[in-house]
């Protein structure tokens, strides 16, 4: 279980709780509970807001060919094709990934939800009590040396689940199918690389809707596994709580 507390702007303490998250009280001000089942989250009898989630996971305990077998056939051939070409995909856990990088990685996030024209930042203080508690990992795909795709995970000991990622996708003058062979390039790197420390899943971290998919969903189903429902559970506790909940709701 990962089970987090940073302080927002210094100040409110903020839990983030993830996997067998289910018999866990918090009276922290706010508390995340990420991907809950349906029981556990109409059970909370405190203010609340819940939000149901469909993801995809892949099955780790599989062999390489048979999760291999699963992905559509352009999905293989581009994995395949990056093999040839000169993109290098490097792992670190929390206390091996250079702040270099960690900057980088802010910096190409935060740019590309503005491009989007979207008000979403890179939250560092989460970032750092994750690195912390040891319970993220990232990786960098690179082509030609140049870092170009960052993915990062929430991790315990079984699960790997999809967090930040980024790429310079909608900047000027970059090739947008060299950074497509990257990142699923990158996804077959990381999802052998869980593999081989023996967990037992690989989650995308999210799909919008199964059944009407867009166009990130299509790049996640092409890699096949298995559609799964749960719900993100938001918890607002004490006298903080209720106020940031009003004013969230405002």
């Amino acid at each position: 279980m990962v089970n987090i507390v940073y302080r927002k702007n210094g100040l409110i303490p903020i839990r983030h709780v993830w996997f067998d998250n289910e018999g866990l009280e918090s009276s922290a001000c706010i508390t995340f509970y990420h991907g809950v089942s349906r029981p556990f989250a109409t059970s909370v009898r405190k203010r609340k807001k819940v939000e149901k989630q469909y993801s995809l996971q892949i099955d780790l305990t599989l062999n390489a060919e048979a999760i291999l077998e699963q992905m559509r056939k352009n999905v293989r051939y581009e994995i395949r094709r990056s093999n040839k070409e000169a993109i290098i995909i490097k792992h670190f856990t929390s206390k091996e990934i250079p702040q270099e990088l960690l900057n980088r990685f802010e910096v190409t996030y935060n740019e590309m939800y503005r491009d989007k024209g979207l008000a979403v930042k890179y939250n560092c203080r989460l970032v750092e009590a994750y690195m912390q508690d040891n319970c993220i990992e990232f990786s960098v795909g690179f082509a030609q040396g140049t870092p170009i795709v960052f993915h990062s995970y929430i991790v315990d000991t079984s699960t790997a689940r999809f967090f930040y990622s980024t790429s310079p996708l909608r900047k000027k003058g970059v090739d947008s199918s060299l950074i497509s062979r990257v990142n699923r390039y990158q996804h077959w790197f990381d999802i052998c690389y869980f593999k081989q420390l023996c967990y037992k899943i690989y989650d995308f971290g999210g799909i919008s809707n199964p059944q009407k998919p867009n166009g990130i969903d299509n790049f996640k189903l092409g890699f096949g596994g298995n559609i799964v429902e749960y719900y993100n559970l938001v918890v607002y506790s004490g006298l903080f709580g209720a106020m940031y909940s009003l004013i969230e709701n405002i």
